[in-house]
């Protein structure tokens, strides 16, 4: 199993060139241990980087998955918190369940460079998909839900 077609990469990247003016007003009432503990109450403009989506893509690819993982998600669920005793411990009140895959893929300019050097891709890199109830082979699900991530929209299954 794989998937052939155009792939796009997309991340994340801060741009050193253009830079933005953010007003951060700091709660008054904040823990002693907290990093920010001083600033309580004060209001101050910092400035950062804006960050930038960023892409490639390589066309005619051939993405193979190479690792399937399967994870149980819990996550804990609380009360809201009072500003007023920003100390007092929290207690859960229930868990959400549920199941994560990571996928691990390759990127190979062809079929041909993967069968004759399975070492040799252009790129590898992971994505994250919640599992649905499953019913159908757990390999025939990673690739439909890759399928479904942004940037696999112009692939096509190749059994």
């Amino acid at each position: 199993m794989a998937l052939i077609g155009d792939y796009t990469k997309y991340w994340l990247e801060d741009d050193q060139q253009e830079v933005r003016e953010v007003v951060v007003t700091y709660p008054s009432i904040l823990p002693e241990q907290h990093p920010d503990y001083d600033k309580r109450g004060v209001t101050e403009t910092i400035i950062e980087p804006v960050t930038v989506e960023k892409s490639q893509t390589w066309e005619n690819v051939y993405i193979v998955i190479r690792t399937y993982a399967i994870e149980k998600e819990e996550i804990p669920h609380f009360e809201e918190v009072s500003m007023e005793t920003p100390d007092d411990p929290v207690t859960p009140i229930g868990l959400e369940k549920g199941w994560k895959m990571s996928l691990r893929y390759a990127v190979y300019a062809n079929k041909e460079d993967k069968l004759m050097s399975p070492e040799n891709y252009i790129l590898q890199d992971h994505a994250y998909i919640e599992l649905p109830p499953m019913n159908e082979s757990i390999f025939k699900l990673g690739y439909a839900s890759l399928k479904q991530q942004r940037g696999f929209e112009q692939t096509q299954h190749d059994e």
